[in-house]
């Protein structure tokens, strides 16, 4: 009889605990979403398709001129401070390179990121899209620019990319 009680109990366990993991991972990608900053950046892209992970874009934000590793440990925390854009609503350009734990302090719209190769990334460089587009999206289209969440820790999360007025699917819809 406890024996049967204890199995009963390890499987209502075994399937609560995934729910649960699932349940709390979907809120935090609602809560990163729907919070923070929201602003736009030119995007540079390249490595459009890994056959083992699907179909998405692979892209660097372009943050302007400012080397921000040029004198950085490989895969270090870095911290940038960007500047909100300017009159296009769209070129949002790094400004100085900072202490991650004093960044919040000196900057507004800090962005934290990893120095690999000389090249800042932030984690969030990718765009899956559905494969019917995998023709269109070979490249990331010219003057695309990505919108993005800013949070107040650094980190951010791609929300969309969008190609002059209309997001990267509405482009590659009307062209397949």
């Amino acid at each position: 009889m406890l024996t049967n009680r204890i199995q009963k109990s390890w499987q209502f366990a075994a399937v609560l605990v995934p729910f649960s993991a699932l349940l709390l991972w979907t809120l935090k990608v609602h809560f990163v979403h729907s919070g923070g900053t929201t602003l736009r950046v030119k995007i540079i892209g390249y490595d459009p398709v890994d056959l083992l992970s699907g179909h998405y874009l692979r892209f660097r934000y372009d943050f302007g001129s400012l080397p921000i590793c040029a004198e950085a440990v490989p895969r270090a925390s870095v911290c940038i401070c960007v500047d909100l854009p300017s009159d296009d609503g769209v070129t949002m350009l790094a400004n100085q390179k900072v202490e991650c734990d004093a960044g919040r302090n000196v900057c507004r719209n800090l962005i934290k990121g990893t120095c690999q190769h000389s090249t800042f990334l932030t984690g969030s460089e990718r765009f899956y899209f559905p494969e019917q587009f995998a023709g269109v999206l070979a490249r990331v289209p010219e003057d695309s620019e990505a919108e993005i969440k800013v949070q107040v820790d650094g980190s951010i999360a791609l929300t969309d990319i969008w190609v002059k007025s209309q997001t990267i699917l509405e482009y590659a819809r009307e062209r397949l």
